[in-house]
């Protein structure tokens, strides 16, 4: 079976790592981007993208907008996005916003890995 196709959004090279190798031992494609320009032009080139993890706080475009522009767009609204955050604030705004899902950083591995699933099992 083919693992989901997982995009890991976070300005922070070592957090995009750290969620990889959380999520590494059930699932092994993943999608990287460092702000979220990159994000919307890599779910823009890459249809078949499973789910989101969406850090909220990054330059050139903060993951408030990418989250508008992928609920905002009919080809993408349906994928899930979970918000990675420092912030509950955020995280509360952002699901206002149309999220399906957060973690708070740090991140707990395990719930890392279960939230994911859900998400996509939810799609499935």
């Amino acid at each position: 079976m083919e693992s989901p196709k997982i995009l890991i959004v976070d300005d922070v090279e070592m957090n995009r790592e750290m969620l990889r190798v959380a999520l590494s031992g059930e699932f092994s494609d993943f999608l990287h981007a460092s702000n979220g320009v990159e994000a919307f032009d890599l779910l823009s080139m890459h249809q078949d993208v499973s789910l989101v993890l969406l850090d909220m706080s990054m330059p050139v475009m903060d993951g408030f907008e990418v989250l508008s522009l992928i609920k905002h767009d009919t080809g993408m609204r349906s994928i899930p996005i979970i918000v990675v955050t420092a912030s509950r604030e955020d995280a509360a705004r952002a699901l206002g916003n149309g999220a399906d899902d957060f973690l708070t950083k740090p991140f707990d591995p395990v719930e890392l890995s279960i939230r994911v699933r859900n998400q996509i099992n939810k799609k499935n």
